[in-house]
């Protein structure tokens, strides 16, 4: 269960991320440490997307290579 707090401490983060451009957030908490599957987010389009930690390179060369 995710409490308020940390929902809130999860906004200020990607929104810090945002005003620092970053193109892509990687958001690893206790379920994406249990299973393995991060969930990515492009920042420009909102997309988010969950990946093993093995196929997270070949994600994001897939977004950012022509």
């Amino acid at each position: 269960k995710t409490s308020k707090r940390t929902l809130s401490q999860k906004w200020a983060q990607m929104k810090s991320a945002n005003s620092a451009g970053a193109r892509f957030s990687l958001i690893i908490g206790d379920d994406e440490l249990t299973s393995g599957v991060l969930t990515i987010r492009d920042m420009q389009t909102g997309e988010q997307a969950k990946v093993s930690e093995q196929e997270l390179r070949g994600y994001l060369e897939k977004k950012l290579l022509p």
